[in-house]
C-alpha cells in the first residue's frame, strides 16, 4: 500500500501540483482568448480558477461555446514533442485547439455550418444510431469518446488542418448528409487521416463514399499516405440536394479521419 500511494503521488498527483497550476494558468492567461478547459484526469478547475483570482488578479476567460479549448493532459507525464498548439510544463502536456487563432470558425461553409450536418452509424443488422448532442460543436454516434462529430484542428502532412473529425467505426457505416443548394454544380471532398494515424502500425484503409441518393459521385481511400487529399465531383443536375459521406474500414484503430467538403 504504501509503494502504490508513493507511486500515485510521485506520478499522479505531480501533474496537478502548485508549480505546475501556476504555469499553466499563465500560460491561459497570456493568451487571453475566451476558451473552455477540460482535463483528461483530475479536474482541476477550482483551483485553476482561485489562483487566477488571487495569485493574477482576474478571472480565467471562459467561453460557454467553446470554440478555444485549452485540454490538460494531465493523466500521465507527457514525452516526446508535443502537438501544434501544445507545450509541455512540469510534465504535463497543455494543448491549446486550434493552435492559433481566436477559435472563429473557419474553413468552407461546410464546416463553418457543421450543425447542418445529419450524422448516423449503420450497424451491421441495420440499426441506425443519430448522432446526439455531445458538448459545444460535437455530437457523438457512438460509445465510445472517439465516435464524434465537429470541427476540430488535425495535424495531416506536417501542418494543422481545419477540418471535421469524423473516425469510423469498425464493421459499420457512419453517413454525414450535407444540403445542397440550388445551382451547386459539383465540389471537392477534402479527406484523409492524422499524421499519428498514418504513421501508426494499422494499415488498414477506411473507404470513403460519396453519394448523391444512390448515385455514386466518387469513391476512394483514406490510407497511410499523409496529407489532405482531394476527390472532386459533378453533380448531374443543380437543383436542391444533399450529399452524403460514407466511410467503412474493417479496424477503426488509429484511424483518425477529417473531411472538408468544397461546393461549387
Amino acid at each position: 500500500m504504501a509503494h502504490s500511494a508513493s507511486r500515485y503521488y510521485l506520478e499522479i498527483d505531480s501533474l496537478n501540483g502548485l508549480g505546475n497550476t501556476m504555469a499553466m494558468v499563465a500560460a491561459v492567461l497570456e493568451d487571453g482568448t475566451p476558451a473552455q478547459v477540460r482535463f483528461t484526469h483530475f479536474q482541476n478547475a477550482y483551483a485553476w480558477g482561485r489562483l487566477a483570482e488571487v495569485y493574477h488578479g482576474r478571472a480565467l476567460p471562459h467561453d460557454p461555446r467553446g470554440r478555444v479549448q485549452w485540454i490538460v493532459h494531465n493523466q500521465a507525464r507527457f514525452e516526446g514533442a508535443p502537438p501544434p498548439g501544445g507545450r509541455v510544463l512540469g510534465g504535463v502536456l497543455l494543448e491549446r485547439r486550434p493552435p492559433t487563432g481566436g477559435g472563429a470558425l473557419t474553413g468552407s461553409a461546410a464546416r463553418r455550418g457543421w450543425a447542418r450536418f445529419q450524422v448516423e452509424a449503420e450497424a451491421p443488422d441495420g440499426a441506425r444510431r443519430p448522432c446526439r448532442p455531445a458538448g459545444p460543436e460535437q455530437c457523438k454516434y457512438g460509445d465510445q469518446p472517439w465516435q464524434r462529430f465537429g470541427p476540430d484542428v488535425l495535424t495531416m502532412g506536417g501542418a494543422p488542418r481545419e477540418v471535421l473529425f469524423m473516425h469510423p467505426i469498425q464493421g459499420s457505416t457512419v453517413r454525414a448528409t450535407y444540403p445542397v443548394p440550388a445551382g451547386t454544380r459539383g465540389g471537392t471532398l477534402r479527406y484523409g487521416l492524422s499524421d499519428g494515424a498514418t504513421a501508426s502500425d494499422n494499415r488498414t484503409p477506411v473507404q470513403v463514399n460519396l453519394r448523391e441518393g444512390d448515385r455514386v459521385l466518387g469513391e476512394a481511400q483514406a490510407g497511410n499516405d499523409p496529407g489532405l487529399h482531394a476527390l472532386p465531383f459533378t453533380r448531374t443536375s443543380t437543383g436542391v440536394g444533399a450529399v452524403t459521406l460514407e466511410l467503412r474500414t474493417e479496424n477503426e484503430g488509429a484511424r483518425i479521419f477529417g473531411f472538408d467538403l468544397e461546393l461549387e
